[in-house]
């Protein structure tokens, strides 16, 4: 039987150059609602059209790290 390995799944996503909400999530191991909510807030940068996230650049998800991301509780 072929087992899932969630830590591989991050390791390969970290290399992608631009993310989806989903993948920003997994590969930083936080809720999705907290990235949408940070995007909404202008705190991460990423391509929004018709108020649907398109995607988010590897450069900007690491700016709001480096810029202090509230990634634990609130």
């Amino acid at each position: 039987m072929d087992r899932h390995d969630p830590c591989e799944d991050r390791v390969s996503l970290i290399l992608h150059d631009r993310y989806t909400v989903d993948e920003l999530a997994t590969v930083l191991n936080i809720d999705p609602r907290r990235i949408e909510q940070a995007i909404f807030h202008r705190e991460l940068a990423a391509e929004v059209v018709n108020h649907h996230v398109i995607g988010i650049e590897r450069s900007a998800a690491i700016a709001w790290l480096g810029d202090g991301a509230p990634l634990g509780g609130e």
